[in-house]
């Protein structure tokens, strides 16, 4: 394994300082097992026995907290690929690569993990005495559904700006289903596949704009599938 290096800005990030102390310490923990991509096992077991091996009264609970801690602030990604593969992948990672990853990188046919409810197929151990570590519940109402759309969404830039134009938007679960069948259906618009998706909005200004209003797309068994998938969605 590579050594790693801290830099000197991680203490005054105003990202990783908006996170819990556990979740700050599991994030550097993350910097050493990370592969030159950034990328790693993102298997809540793995995560918790090669980050905290000596912690085994952490519960499953407590680490999903942290993984959702780590995305809901910009330090890391958490994606399930089509075969089922889940990673982690630390965000804005400058180490220079030597050899090709072991995780697949995300792409469009990912899934957003924590987007929906986590069940865990093995039993947890007894609960810490310690308080479980987890977002405030305010923010995780304000920013309620919007993993969906971010990670749904062809344009990863400016997530801050995102979040903000999400928490503005207030969405209710009709809205958050309309805006996911949207973006399902405008994906398929040829104007967003030219030149390399330049003509994609920044997902700021898509929802600032409403753009989920704008004329529907011809009805096509693909609409159709889009619009009962997001149906069924539960945020």
């Amino acid at each position: 394994m590579p050594l790693r290096f801290l830099r000197p800005g991680l203490t005054t990030s105003a990202c990783w300082n908006s996170a819990s102390w556990q979740a700050q310490s599991f994030y550097v923990r993350l910097i050493t097992l990370a592969d030159d991509y950034g990328r790693y096992d993102g298997r809540w077991q793995i995560l918790r026995s090669h980050a905290f091996p000596l912690h085994e009264e952490i519960t499953c609970k407590q680490m999903l907290a942290l993984c959702e801690q780590l995305q809901t602030h910009g330090l890391a990604d958490f994606y399930r690929t089509p075969d089922g593969k889940e990673v982690v992948e630390l965000t804005k990672w400058k180490e220079r690569p030597r050899s090709e990853s072991r995780f697949p990188a995300k792409n469009d046919f990912c899934e957003q993990m924590f987007a929906n409810v986590v069940k865990c197929s093995l039993p947890t151990p007894s609960p810490s005495p310690s308080p479980s570590p987890s977002p405030s519940p305010y923010a995780q109402q304000e920013l309620s559904g919007f993993a969906d759309f971010y990670g749904l969404y062809p344009r990863k830039v400016a997530r801050g700006e995102a979040e903000k134009a999400w928490k503005a938007l207030k969405p209710d679960d009709a809205l958050k289903a309309r805006i996911i069948t949207a973006i399902r259906a405008q994906r398929e618009n040829p104007e967003w596949s030219r030149d390399g998706g330049k003509f994609i909005p920044h997902p700021a200004t898509w929802l600032r704009a409403r753009r989920w209003e704008d004329e529907a797309a011809p009805d096509t068994e693909e609409a159709r599938k889009n619009a009962a998938w997001a149906a069924g969605m539960k945020f």
